[in-house]
């Protein structure tokens, strides 16, 4: 996650870590899944309740 309205460990305690290179960041998950990653940008995250659909 990249904000700077909460702290290291406001992030911590939601199982959440800090970057502040999201491009590189998101590069070094999508290598470690391999080719056929998805990705999700929540731009207004404590805004966007995300929900995964189990049927697909």
């Amino acid at each position: 996650m990249h904000t700077s309205y909460l702290s290291d460990a406001d992030l911590a305690a939601a199982h959440l870590t800090q970057t502040d290179d999201i491009a590189g960041t998101v590069a070094e998950v999508v290598r470690g899944v391999g080719p056929r990653a998805r990705v999700c940008v929540l731009p207004e995250g404590p805004l966007t309740i995300p929900y995964v659909d189990g049927e697909h």
